[in-house]
């Protein structure tokens, strides 16, 4: 029987691996292993080029190279630096202080409005906030300038109390300039927008020519030539012909959209009418993209908008202004008159369409006039006010009624009658809640 041999079960103590950062010697026969040494303050300075003598001495003196990028991984630890710290610190603080000084630092105590001529030049406007005492350096003004394209343009600034270099700098690259905001209510009429644009004093020059004989024949007297001018221009945006017309004359009513309008001061009156008008001139071209859809019997883009304004006037719910688009069209496709208030309101008060609280009489009713749909069977010859999208979606697509009556309802609504002698019911309850709030406020 051969004899077996058989390897030991753990390795030699020569043949073991040594451990990663272990110094493993014999001393005396026994084996020993020393543990690494925390690093001292000396080794963390390697990065820095110190190192100790003993070191330097068995490996030479080591190249830059090797200092920065053959070593082990460096940790940056700051309590290590504090020269680097410092430096840092320095630099972040004088960086901040560089731009304070020359972006946010303000000479501006309180609000003032300036205003840069057109073609005026950097250096001119740097001399000009120089010497009002709104920049303390003209170069820095430059230089914040030249950030922003290198341009400045021209109109009315509102600058803020303490604004600084750079605000300013940046309003006058940019042209922020100051503005106004113009709100012109839906339904009103081309008197009351001029009269609103009139009372805003950071608008110039006039809105129109108010005696122009376009005004006065379409506004004053409702001649058919109103109507046929609209009509001419089915195929381009309406409004063009009176635009023709030698001085400056008002729009027709129907012409403009009512809307807010942010303006920059000092813009003249007529520019904003003129952004009005071609606001409608959009959406009406936006119609005729659209195929020109309309409902029986409504002809074309004039009796859209002159159902719209009638409706616009009628109620100032959106949410019923389809069933009153309905009530006035099924009249019309009966041959019934519209018998609409707001028509008689715009004829006897010359197209300003307010009886500033004066009552409507039932005298008021028998005015002859073009625009009274009480005498006059169809639609007036214009409209009778400037419409919102609202009330012009509402005669596009009207609701599917079979009423013929509405009467107010003592709530901003109104009450829908099928039949006239419905209607006079309604009518009866309308007069008795006028009676009893006439009792009440007394």
């Amino acid at each position: 029987m051969k004899n077996k041999s058989y390897k030991s079960k753990k390795p030699a103590v020569a043949n073991r691996a040594k451990p990663v950062n272990q110094n493993v010697h014999n001393k005396g026969g026994k084996r020993v292993v020393s543990r690494p040494v925390k690093p001292s303050l000396c080794k963390s300075w390697k990065f820095f080029g110190v190192v100790s003598a003993t070191k330097k001495a068995k490996r030479g003196k080591p190249s830059w190279f090797r200092r920065l990028g053959m070593r082990r991984k460096f940790v940056f630890r700051w309590h290590h630096r504090p020269v680097v710290t410092l430096v840092i610190a320095f630099a972040i603080l004088s960086l901040l202080f560089t731009i304070y000084f020359i972006g946010f630092q303000s000479t501006v105590k309180e609000p003032v409005t300036i205003q840069i001529s057109q073609g005026a030049s950097v250096s001119s406007v740097a001399r000009q906030l120089k010497g009002q005492g709104l920049i303390a350096s003209e170069n820095e003004f430059k230089a914040i300038v030249a950030g922003f394209g290198g341009r400045v343009r021209y109109g009315t600034y509102d600058i803020p109390a303490k604004a600084g270099h750079f605000r300013i700098a940046k309003m006058i690259a940019r042209g922020e300039v100051a503005s106004t905001i113009i709100v012109i209510p839906e339904g009103f009429t081309v008197q009351q927008i001029i009269a609103t644009l009139n009372a805003n004093r950071f608008l110039e020059g006039e809105a129109c020519d108010m005696h122009s004989a376009t005004f006065v024949r379409a506004g004053r007297n409702g001649n058919q030539v109103a109507r046929n001018n609209r009509n001419n221009s089915s195929s381009a945006p309406r409004a063009s012909a009176e635009r023709e017309v030698p001085g400056n004359p008002c729009p027709l009513d129907g012409d403009l959209f009512p809307d807010t309008y942010r303006v920059a001061k000092g813009t003249s009156r007529a520019a904003v009418i003129d952004l009005m008008r071609r606001k409608m001139q959009e959406i009406e071209r936006n119609w005729i993209a659209a195929g020109r859809k309309r409902p029986t019997p409504l002809k074309d883009w004039n009796d859209i908008i002159t159902l719209a304004s009638i409706v616009q006037k009628e109620t100032p719910r959106v949410s019923e202004m389809p069933t009153v688009a309905s009530v006035f069209i099924n009249r019309l496709r009966k041959g019934m008159r519209l018998q609409a208030d707001p028509t008689v309101v715009y004829a006897i008060t010359d197209g300003l369409g307010d009886m500033r609280g004066r009552p409507l009489f039932t005298g008021h009713l028998k005015v002859q006039h073009p625009h009274n749909t009480y005498v006059n069977h169809g639609l007036p010859p214009h409209p009778i006010a400037n419409v919102g999208r609202a009330a012009i979606r509402a005669v596009l697509n009207p609701a599917d009624t079979n009423y013929y009556f509405f009467v107010a309802d003592g709530t901003g609504g109104h009450v829908f009658s099928r039949t006239y002698d419905e209607h006079n019911i309604r009518r009866a309850e309308w007069r008795e809640i006028k009676r009893t709030r006439k009792e009440d406020s007394r």
